[in-house]
């Protein structure tokens, strides 16, 4: 269930900015997930600018309020393989990342 939120962006609270200039991308995810697999991220998130978006209706009426997390000096697909790995409890290893492992 976890892993469907985060694929579809479902109920998006949180936004992280990964990247500069061109390369720049928002990842969308929701806090309360990723705060129940790794606690210690609330720092993180408690730490990223708050602001109030706009209601798209499908809530009780109140306006929710999303958090954006700059991370600017991360790769976006960086972010999003720690992000799977929260929440699949399984870490993605691609064939560059087994190749520097074994070079050291």
């Amino acid at each position: 269930r976890q892993l469907r939120s985060f694929q579809t962006e479902n109920r998006p609270d949180t936004i992280f900015v990964c990247g500069q200039d061109d390369r720049q991308q928002p990842i969308k995810t929701n806090a309360e997930a990723l705060m129940i697999a790794v606690p210690s991220i609330e720092t993180l998130i408690s730490s990223g600018i708050q602001h109030q978006h706009t209601n798209d209706g499908t809530d009780d009426g109140a306006a929710p309020i999303q958090t954006t997390i700059p991370l600017p000096n991360l790769q976006p697909k960086h972010v999003r393989d720690v992000l799977h790995g929260i929440y699949t409890g399984k870490i993605p290893f691609n064939d560059s990342a087994r190749d520097n492992a074994a070079a050291h």
